[in-house]
């Protein structure tokens, strides 16, 4: 009996063939690829991560709310909002912190997580995309990480110092402006935490230096002009740097002689330099 001859696989058949694998493959990778569910917390900021400082406009952060959902192309859930914490930054900004659950793939080769390609690390971009809302932010915090901190109450004596250059002679603000602070007030967060609190207020007729003729020089009181001190009560975190302690208010205006405190009031804002540190409890 003559043998028959196989029948050589043709290009076509080979390409079929390479097709199906492809197709199993992909469907393999899809369906049944390992996934955990993460809670992280994201600091939106602007396109560019590198300036994390950079924080939203008011009217951008009003859009964000509790249960809101991203989707993959198939319809499955990939984000979703748990909570959200925001507090001023400025009269028209706000820091906005989201906390997401977050479904993140394994990848065999690094043996780590990611989200949509892109690793699920401290301080890496994530762009996300809730229905009609593009989001750029930077990964602060991942569950199961240690992230224990302190609060502290600070009370710090501050002046509030106007610098401009047509009238360098004096720091001082306008009588209106003065005026415009209560004593009591309070700045707090989206949580109803109180993050400062203004203690007390003086306000005395502003230095002004004046030279004479002479070219002599000379300090008197401006008419118009006033020097403001105020008493603030600042809640921090405080954090351990090799031998020594730094505090923070919000996250990362850090508290010291020298330094701004952004204070946003309901009618007013101002930063006031730090001149001393009373107490720290």
């Amino acid at each position: 009996m003559k043998r028959q001859t196989p029948k050589k696989v043709s290009l076509f058949d080979l390409a079929l063939i390479i097709l199906i694998i492809g197709i199993v493959l992909a469907a393999a990778f899809l369906f049944f690829r390992r996934t955990k569910q993460f809670e992280v917390v994201v600091k939106i900021t602007s396109k560019n991560v590198l300036y994390a400082w950079d924080t939203p406009p008011n009217w951008f952060a009003e859009y964000f709310k509790e249960g809101m959902v991203a989707k993959d192309s198939l319809g499955r859930k990939t984000a979703e909002i748990k909570k959200i914490y925001r507090y001023d930054t400025g009269p028209n900004n706000k820091a906005l912190y989201l906390t997401l659950n977050l479904k993140a793939d394994y990848a065999w080769g690094s043996g780590k997580f990611s989200f949509e390609g892109n690793p699920l690390i401290i301080g890496a971009p994530i762009k996300i995309e809730f229905p009609n809302i593009l989001i750029d932010g930077l990964i602060t915090h991942i569950e199961g990480l240690d992230n224990s901190m302190v609060m502290r109450d600070m009370i710090v004596e501050t002046q509030i110092m106007n610098y401009d250059q047509v009238f360098p002679e004096t720091n001082g603000i306008n009588s209106f402006e003065a005026e415009a602070i209560t004593v009591g007030e309070e700045v707090k967060d989206s949580l109803g935490n109180t993050l400062i609190t203004v203690l007390d207020k003086k306000i005395d007729p502003a230095k002004k230096i004046v030279t004479d003729a002479n070219g002599r020089v000379f300090v008197q009181p401006d008419p118009l002009k006033k020097d403001v001190y105020l008493t603030l009560k600042l809640r921090v975190m405080e954090k351990d740097n090799l031998d020594k302690k730094e505090y923070y208010l919000f996250d990362d205006t850090r508290i010291m002689i020298g330094s701004s405190v952004p204070l946003h009031l309901k009618n007013i804002s101002f930063y006031p330099v730090v001149t001393k540190i009373a107490s720290i409890n």
